[in-house]
């Protein structure tokens, strides 16, 4: 497995932030595409993800009560490939297959590199199937997910950078207004079981672009698991 580094440091540090080797990262990446290699995007989705799970398996060896699972896995009855699941750690794949039982899940997990494709339209509140991670929250309502206790974690590496030093992006803000106008529409509160990571927000118009630290990927994860 390629070792991005990308969370090598001092947990609990707000100030220590590591950007070099998120940034490394793309540009290797934009290098494999100009020299023609295929199967690019794929493969570093495939990395992304898996580097993300490796650092979640870090955090919950400090609490032996969870467990990560492997990559693509399903729920039981939920005919939906999910990324990966924070799992009770008594958890046990069903007949050797990549399926668990609903009730031994804690939260159902979403890796994306560059995060989505547009934004949530605000213009057009609730038309909920023309953005990209509907698929998701779908299978999520489906399985009852808020009233099995199951919570909703979405992490990516790289996301367009707030314009304003405290605020979100165009897409930050629009994918954390989706998850709220549909958990809404479901009539609960998104808060307490919808939660977001971006390891880097990049906005064109800046020069600098802002990286989150180890005490917020840490804090992202124990929300995951109810223990912050």
């Amino acid at each position: 497995m390629v070792d991005l580094g990308i969370f090598d440091l001092e947990v609990g540090n707000v100030e220590k932030i590591n950007a070099d080797i998120i940034d490394k990262f793309y540009e290797n990446e934009s290098t494999e595409k100009r020299t023609g290699k295929r199967n690019i995007k794929k493969f570093s989705g495939a990395v992304t993800a898996e580097y993300f799970r490796s650092k979640i398996e870090e955090i919950l060896s400090r609490y032996p009560k969870y467990k990560i699972s492997d990559n693509n896995v399903y729920i039981k009855e939920y005919p939906m490939e999910f990324d990966f699941l924070i799992l009770k750690s008594d958890a046990q794949k069903i007949n050797g297959l990549p399926v668990y039982e609903a009730d031994k899940v804690v939260a159902i997990l979403e890796s994306k590199k560059n995060g989505v494709y547009k934004a949530y339209n605000e213009e057009k509140r609730n038309e909920f199937k023309e953005f990209d991670l509907d698929p998701l929250a779908e299978a999520y309502f489906k399985l009852q997910g808020p009233a099995k206790n199951i919570r909703l974690g979405y992490m990516t590496m790289s996301e367009n950078r707030p314009k304003k030093e405290d605020g979100k992006s165009d897409l930050i803000r629009g994918t954390w207004l989706y998850f709220q106008d549909k958990f809404l529409n479901q009539g609960i509160l998104m808060d307490d079981f919808c939660f977001f990571f971006f390891a880097r927000c990049h906005f064109p118009s800046k020069e600098k672009d802002i990286y989150m630290s180890d005490y917020q990927w840490e804090k992202f994860v124990l929300d995951l698991i109810g223990e912050s």
